[in-house]
């Protein structure tokens, strides 16, 4: 009895174990293949999301640049081998119906010398020699070459990683697999009829992604294109600059993982991406940037399941002070001509037109950067340029006069149109000559001998000092950037005389003349010019001091400058319903009958709201002719006045 029990437990024993070999057998030999595809289907993969671009707006909500959708189409080579040749076949078929293209022109798009497989050859090899440096993986120079070959010259991805597994082994299939889980496009900017035939035509397992990516988009051109700026790659240094200091991983490595997240780096998925370079866009780039998302998931048989992800998030919309209708009234004004318009509220530093000629198309901007033109299209003159003021500069001269010399406005000189400095025969335009010329017919006739002798009783010290004060010198703060100027300490009285006129080495953007002719317009504050508005951070004002009687007697000259008979800007600047206080410029160039002109001014005289800035470069004409219409039209443009012909004719 006993003998039989044990040849019965011995028989389901030897039956169980036969069953278990069995199986087994039947496993590895029979359906290794169909386990291999689900272990690679399963395998964990990155998707990697983006969001719009912030949306630049100006102050009455115009929409100056925005992100557009556009739509790829890209291959995830993993996915694409991962059921066989022969499906690896049939999805480019599909693709290629789908897409509008012949089957041999999608082949050579992941095929090709500058295809899919060559892309990810080229990150494999970095990832081989990242694996190298930290010593876990080791391959031959032979078989390293000879490894990435194998992917750059495949004409199947499903042959290749089978090549992989059997010739380099198990720690090759792993970096294989690690790059080709990553979208390549290979057809950007589709439109929405194809992106819908591609996506009907091809499922998730096929390999085939249309990619939702964006184009920045600026509706209106070339319109306040210094203002806006331009997007562009990051050169090598400052790339990797951002990249040490952790901007792109920023929590992106805490939900994919260091690893993933170095894989993405050296796939040059950051450095690919496009960044402000000028403008705006440069200077609220990281406001604007929207924030990277991403999600780890696992590819089953069921559709993905996700493991971790971050959403990821638009960046923040930014509204600007320009005024696009007051913009393109300036541009309009400055034409063709070079040089520059600053248009700024005198009370708060607000940027309400700010214009530069040449100018560049903010949806072409290759074009100006790749020609070789001497006029330097993406150079913002209104900002960066330094230009010697002429008679502008007499502004600064006269308010430190009558702060610094007592009585300082009964004082007369006579002028007969020349005097002598050291041997050389300075002149005025004030030919007809006079034996006495107080401040206010100084400012209103531009008199170069009154303000010669002016400087010469302040001092090359006290006249830079003063021309300090007014931020000449120094940046202005605006977001964009700008030039500081250059103000040097004059000593010898030539140098003391050349400054007194707004020439020799003194330079002076036309936004730091904003500055000054607004804080003379507003009682002495020194604003801080600004184009972005943002409430909750106040631009601050400097009260420079100025005594409000002092102040008048300049503002008084400056109105008659325009609404005086014999005023520089009597002529072409004075305007019906608005009065408009200002001071005209002529500086030499160094150039026989080329000068710039100037025009710096503000309006209303009692009630200032705007001042008003413009040069032109290389002109024939003086400031008041040549500038002095062109803030007209400006100011004609803001307060809504449009005259006839007859009376801006009127002497």
């Amino acid at each position: 009895m006993y003998r039989r029990r044990l040849k019965i437990v011995i028989v389901c024993i030897a039956v169980g174990m036969a069953a278990l070999i069995g199986r087994a057998a039947q496993l590895q030999l029979f359906e290794h293949g169909r386990y291999v595809r689900d272990a690679q289907g399963k395998l964990v993969r990155m998707e990697v999301t983006t969001a719009p671009r912030g949306t630049i707006f100006d102050r009455a909500g115009n929409v100056l640049a925005e992100d557009r959708p556009s739509y790829d189409i890209a291959i995830i080579p993993l996915r694409a081998c991962a059921r066989g040749e022969e499906a690896e076949a049939a999805n480019i078929d599909a693709l290629a119906k789908a897409a509008g293209l012949a089957p041999d022109d999608i082949r050579r798009l992941i095929y090709g010398e500058n295809g899919v497989t060559a892309r990810l050859a080229g990150n494999i090899q970095r990832h081989l020699k990242w694996l190298e440096k930290r010593e876990m993986l080791k391959l031959s120079d032979a078989d390293a070459e000879a490894y990435i070959e194998t992917v750059r010259a495949c004409s199947s991805l499903s042959k290749a990683r089978a090549t992989i597994r059997a010739r380099f082994g198990k720690r090759c299939l792993d970096t294989f697999d690690r790059e080709a889980s990553e979208p390549f496009v290979i057809i950007p900017n589709i439109d929405v009829p194809r992106r819908d035939a591609v996506v009907t035509a091809t499922d998730e397992n096929s390999g085939v992604k249309v990619v939702c990516t964006t184009t920045r988009y600026y509706p209106y051109g070339e319109s306040a294109c210094h203002v806006i700026g331009y997007m562009g790659h990051l050169s090598g240094p400052a790339y990797e600059r951002k990249e040490a200091s952790g901007y792109f991983a920023k929590g992106l490595d805490e939900i994919i993982g260091r690893g993933r997240y170095e894989s993405l780096e050296r796939a040059n998925y950051f450095a690919s991406q496009a960044f402000g370079v000028s403008g705006v866009e440069a200077a609220m780039e990281e406001a604007m940037r929207p924030a990277t998302g991403a999600a780890l998931k696992v590819a089953t048989r069921g559709g993905d399941e996700t493991l971790a992800a971050r959403d990821s998030a638009p960046g923040k919309d930014i509204t600007l002070t320009l005024d696009m209708r007051l913009q393109q009234a300036a541009e309009q004004a400055l034409g063709q001509r070079k040089g520059a318009i600053v248009v700024m509220d005198v009370n708060t530093g607000e940027i309400l037109a700010l214009a530069s000629w040449p100018r560049f198309d903010l949806n072409n901007v290759s074009e100006a950067v790749s020609a070789d033109n001497e006029d330097h299209p993406l150079f913002s003159r209104a900002t960066l340029g330094a230009y010697t003021p002429g008679s502008a500069f007499k502004v600064v001269e006269a308010v430190a006069a009558v702060h610094e010399i007592p009585g300082y406005e009964t004082v007369t000189y006579p002028c007969h149109g020349s005097i002598m400095v050291g041997g050389e025969e300075k002149f005025c335009r004030n030919h007809s000559g006079s034996d006495a010329i107080d401040l206010h017919d100084a400012l209103k006739r531009s008199c170069n001998i009154f303000f010669y002798h002016t400087a010469s009783r302040l001092g090359g010290e006290r006249l830079a000092e003063w021309t300090r004060r007014f931020g000449i010198g120094r940046r202005t703060g605006i977001e964009v950037g700008d030039s500081a100027g250059r103000i040097d300490e004059p000593t010898s009285a030539g140098e003391i005389w050349n400054t007194a006129i707004g020439q020799g080495t003194l330079g002076v953007t036309p936004l730091q003349m904003a500055r000054v002719i607004g804080a003379i317009a507003n009682g002495g504050r020194l604003v801080t010019p600004h184009l972005v508005l943002r409430p909750e951070m106040p631009h601050p004002a400097v009260d420079m001091g100025l005594r409000a009687d002092r102040l008048k007697l300049v503002r008084e000259g400056l109105l008659a400058v325009v609404n005086e008979p014999g005023g520089t800007a009597y002529k072409y600047t004075r305007m019906k319903g608005v009065q408009i206080a200002g001071k005209t410029g002529t500086a030499e160039t160094g150039l026989p009958d080329e000068n710039n002109a100037w025009f710096a001014g503000w309006a209303p005289y009692d009630n200032p709201q705007i001042c008003v800035v413009v040069v032109i470069e290389r002109t024939r004409g003086h400031g008041g002719e040549v500038a002095g219409p062109v803030a007209k039209q400006i100011f004609q443009a803001y307060f809504g006045i449009q005259e006839s012909s007859e009376s801006e004719n009127e002497k």
